[in-house]
């Protein structure tokens, strides 16, 4: 293959590679070695713009009516975490993606909280971790099902060390600020009173 000298040629090379797939190597693959080669021979500058990541926090209250922090065990079994993932192009936020893999890894439905502290990791990774206002019952838990995001749930009622120096920072901030929640019950009689509140005005 000779190296393109122009955007035109560069641009052919690009596009015959992509549809030439052979049966064995994807065409995605084969378009990303033409683009490399384009971007070398006619010096593009190339960006990256990282994929920030987002957590969950997720308040716990058990019969004694202790609040704690539930963790998950990670897949992968390097230890305990926040339930987190990437933010995806279909996330309306990171508040709404730090929910969703939540919900994916746990099984346990909860609500959408608020941003209340960002790191970004010695790896060039964006850490956005999402605090939920309400705490759900220790009695959710049984919803967990072993996955290959999550081995195990537990809850964590005072600070400690997890597999992520953002995560353990994180967990620090929350219990030494340990912000208000409610529960489910409240937030119900919450909306109830709101709802009968507008409906007087």
């Amino acid at each position: 293959m000779t190296k393109p000298t122009t955007h035109h040629e560069a641009l052919i090379q690009i596009a015959n590679l992509g549809t030439c797939a052979n049966g064995k190597t994807p065409a995605y693959k084969l378009f990303q070695q033409a683009l490399d080669i384009a971007v070398a021979a006619l010096d593009i500058p190339v960006y990256h713009n990282p994929k920030p990541v987002a957590a969950h926090l997720q308040p716990i209250f058990d019969e004694n009516n202790r609040v704690g922090l539930l963790l998950i065990q990670r897949g992968d079994n390097l230890g305990w975490a926040f339930p987190s993932g990437w933010i995806e192009n279909t996330d309306d936020s990171a508040e709404t993606a730090a929910r969703r893999e939540s919900d994916e890894e746990t099984g346990i439905v909860t609500h959408n909280g608020e941003l209340f502290y960002s790191e970004i990791t010695p790896g060039g990774i964006i850490m956005l971790f999402s605090r939920c206002p309400v705490a759900l019952s220790i009695d959710e838990l049984i919803f967990f099902k072993p996955n290959r995001e999550a081995l195990a749930v537990r809850v964590a009622y005072e600070p400690e060390e997890l597999v992520f120096s953002s995560h353990t920072e994180a967990m620090k901030r929350w219990f030494k600020h340990k912000p208000p929640v409610v529960d489910e019950d409240e937030l119900t009689r919450l909306a109830g009173a709101t709802y009968q509140a507008a409906m007087r005005d």
